[in-house]
């Protein structure tokens, strides 16, 4: 039998303690102070002052103007205004200012039409700058390029809302505002009478007497409902591209009676990105 002698474990000699390393210690920063001497005392150390320059003072024909403590917070006051001391600066105001604007809903003391100076005015535009009251052919004749403006007419007592289409207005198309001269009528105050100059035979062969449509025109300033006269030539583009002419995008190809002015379609899509407006959202908004 065998026997196995035990190993006797030898006692654990202690780890050396490491020694640190003096190049490994942080450097601290040394910062020594500068200190000026003057060069008439070397001996004497002493710190510079520091200068600053103040502005100066205007001068006016040789005097020298400073403005006081005074003067100084009324020009600050009127730079840094809250609401309250704005809204207190119209109250002296108040009566003129409602005066003012009363007096806009009367009408002048000469009725007669500033453009003709022929005709008594009953007419004026709310959208145009100019609020002068002008005849039945002036208002007309100045709404053939501004064709989507709101006017007022003058009842005898008050200015009453209506509409170039009520008042028998007529967008003609493809010759610059004008009548087509190849058009079957002609258009007059009284209203739409056959054009004497094509002849009773050709008013028969062409079927109808009136070559005017109504459209619905869609614009920034609301809906509109106007007369449209096409262009009757021969050689004159369909409905829809003369209403793309005239910056019209029609909702329609054929017969077009519904149209969407371009500036109302760039708003549109400015409003959508930015807001997030729908398109329901935006018609009810107009």
């Amino acid at each position: 039998m065998t026997v196995i002698p035990k190993t006797i474990p030898s006692p654990a000699t202690p780890k050396a303690k490491r020694q640190p390393n003096p190049s490994s210690k942080r450097r601290k920063l040394e910062v020594t102070p500068i200190i000026v001497k003057h060069a008439a005392s070397e001996e004497t150390p002493s710190i510079e002052p520091i200068q600053i320059k103040l502005p100066q003072p205007k001068k006016k024909s040789g005097k020298v103007l400073y403005l006081s403590i005074a003067q100084r917070k009324a020009k600050l006051k009127v730079i840094f205004q809250s609401q309250h001391e704005m809204l207190s600066e119209l109250l002296p105001s108040h009566d003129q200012y409602i005066s003012e604007i009363l007096d806009q809903e009367q009408p002048p003391a000469s009725m007669v039409c500033p453009r003709c100076q022929s005709t008594e005015g009953l007419f004026r535009c709310k959208d145009c700058f100019f609020k002068s009251l002008l005849c039945w052919d002036c208002c007309h004749m100045v709404h053939r390029e501004v064709p989507f403006h709101s006017i007022e007419k003058w009842t005898g007592y008050f200015f009453q809302s209506t509409s170039l289409y009520e008042e028998g207005f007529t967008l003609y198309l493809g010759h610059g505002g004008e009548l087509c001269p190849k058009s079957c009528i002609q258009e007059g105050r009284d209203g739409v009478t056959p054009n004497k100059a094509m002849g009773e035979e050709t008013l028969l062969e062409s079927g109808h007497h009136d070559t005017r449509k109504h459209l619905v025109v869609v614009d920034i300033s609301g809906v509109h409902q106007l007369r449209i006269g096409w262009c009757q030539c021969k050689d004159a583009p369909k409905a829809d591209i003369q209403l793309l002419r005239s910056q019209l995008f029609p909702a329609t190809i054929i017969n077009p009676s519904t149209a969407f002015t371009f500036r109302l379609l760039s708003y549109f899509h400015i409003d959508s990105v930015e807001c997030k407006t729908s398109a329901l959202s935006f018609f009810s908004k107009l």
